[in-house]
């Protein structure tokens, strides 16, 4: 084991960690920071650790680092209900989003405390915590650091994301982003999103009449409800932009505009029950409009008509 006081390089698992230990970095103003990507974990890494021996940043420190980034990922086995249930996924995405990543309000009441805060008792890094501020005023490039962060952002803050994969994991990053709270606070808070969660979607409602792979009727189906549905809606329904081209996409938001709805229960039911009616009616003129007049002069009609009585006249009823 190295001697307390010298540098140790951290091994970066997943992109998980690497958010974590981004965030760290970013805390100290670093130029360093950037948004790490999937299959490019070897190059954050490399920089993190190029990062730690150039400022000589204490062993100790490292180990809590580490052990805080434990901390504060939760285990994904947490989340194992939404990778399983499509449905609550994509309630729970929008969810967040309408409440601006602050839910419920008693977790905006808590006392945050930053990564290097939660360090901050470690011999050795209040020295180094100082002395690099005061090493890095006169050398950080703070437009380029903005750059930097507002790009970070820009990428996490998306809000059309086509595929329940992108929905889940941006869930995932969600709770690893939300600063200050060790795992056990953020069991809590996830918790309480699927007790949020299991409250509004409506097992019991399905739209099974509707074909999946067919995309003009689900187009057509979300397109119907999106326009009577808008008022009833929890969330600002604008804000749902399923992909067009996928039919299972407009499907699923179909669903989800069912699970937002705080209207009257009955008048929902009702509600589906026209746009179930309203789609069969649409066939039906859509098939009229497919049929084509045809002209038969009178010889041929009376012709027909000789034709359709002795064939009565044949087979008498």
């Amino acid at each position: 084991m190295p001697l307390p006081g010298n540098s140790k390089k951290i091994t970066i698992s997943d992109i998980r960690e690497a958010h974590f230990y981004n965030e760290w970095l970013k805390e100290l103003d670093s130029s360093e920071s950037f948004s790490p990507s999937e299959g490019k974990l070897h190059i954050f890494q490399n920089a993190l650790n190029d990062f730690i021996h150039k400022y000589d940043i204490p062993y100790e420190a490292i180990v809590a680092l580490e052990k805080e980034c434990a901390r504060s990922l939760l285990d994904k086995k947490h989340f194992r209900w939404l990778n399983v249930n499509k449905r609550a996924t994509l309630w729970s995405y929008y969810y967040i989003l309408d409440c601006g990543r602050n839910f419920p309000s008693k977790y905006q009441e808590k006392d945050y405390r930053t990564i290097c805060e939660r360090i901050e008792n470690i011999s050795g890094w209040k020295v180094f915590r100082k002395g690099t501020k005061q090493d890095r005023e006169h050398s950080l490039d703070f437009d380029e650091l903005s750059g930097v962060d507002i790009e970070s952002i820009r990428q996490f803050n998306r809000e059309i994301l086509m595929n329940h994969t992108e929905r889940y994991e941006w869930i995932v990053s969600y709770f690893d982003r939300t600063g200050g709270l060790i795992s056990q606070d953020k069991e809590k808070k996830l918790d309480d999103l699927r007790y949020e969660c299991e409250r509004a979607i409506k097992k019991d409602i399905t739209l099974n009449w509707i074909d999946v792979k067919n995309t003009e009727q689900c187009m057509w189906a979300y397109e119907y409800l999106l326009e009577r549905m808008a008022d009833k809606n929890r969330f600002n329904s604008k804000r749902i932009h399923p992909d067009n081209n996928k039919s299972v996409e407009l499907y699923d938001s179909c669903l989800l505009l069912i699970d937002l709805w705080e209207g009257d229960p009955d008048t929902l039911r009702h509600l589906l029950i026209k746009l179930n009616k309203a789609w069969s009616q649409k066939k039906l003129r859509d098939r009229k409009k497919d049929m084509k007049a045809i002209y038969i002069s009178k010889p041929v009609k009376n012709m027909l008509d000789n034709i359709a009585k002795k064939i009565k006249w044949q087979n008498p009823i």
